[in-house]
């Protein structure tokens, strides 16, 4: 999507968990590259009922919701560097008119849980134009994939598995 010249991505991320409040982690640091919590903006709680605080850090947020019920957080991933992808900016969300790439340690914002917890994740990349192509450290031309953290799919966020979808030029 596009905003005033600037391109982004819109995440929606959906949740149940037990208990009435969790730390949600923003993206931070990561192969040496920081603040990485700058390419996420207009993070929202889009549930009823459910509110969030600014945690201790820039990269912690504090949620507060219903016993029970799913959660639903809504944000925006920018690109939050400018240039050329060079050595200082690879491992940051890379987004222009015909491409974007991303990793799970770069743009996902999820709730801090034990590691041994499992979480289910799903992704589906919408509005996608037909002439693009997806290249996935997770599955090659897949544009939607259920991948379970803790289950052996860990890669999204600790290994960082990689999305590369861009417009096929012949």
């Amino acid at each position: 999507m596009t905003d005033a010249g600037t391109v982004w991505l819109e995440v929606t991320l959906r949740f149940r968990l037990d208990g009435r409040t969790a730390d949600i982690t923003l993206p931070s640091e990561w192969q040496g590259q920081r603040e990485l919590y700058r390419a996420v903006r207009s993070l929202a709680v889009m549930s009823p009922g459910a509110s969030l605080q600014q945690g201790e850090k820039p990269w912690k947020k504090t949620l507060t919701f219903p016993a029970g019920r799913v959660v639903t957080l809504r944000y925006q991933v920018i690109k939050d560097c400018t240039g050329n992808i060079n050595a200082s900016s690879y491992f940051r969300v890379m987004l222009g008119a015909d491409y974007f790439q991303v990793m799970g340690r770069n743009f996902l914002v999820y709730p801090s849980l034990p590691e041994d917890t499992e979480l289910p994740i799903f992704l589906e990349w919408k509005n996608i134009p037909s002439d693009w192509g997806v290249i996935s450290s997770l599955s090659a031309g897949a544009v939607s994939r259920g991948v379970p953290k803790g289950s052996g799919a860990d890669e999204l966020v600790s290994r960082g598995a990689f999305w590369c979808l861009y417009r096929f030029r012949w």
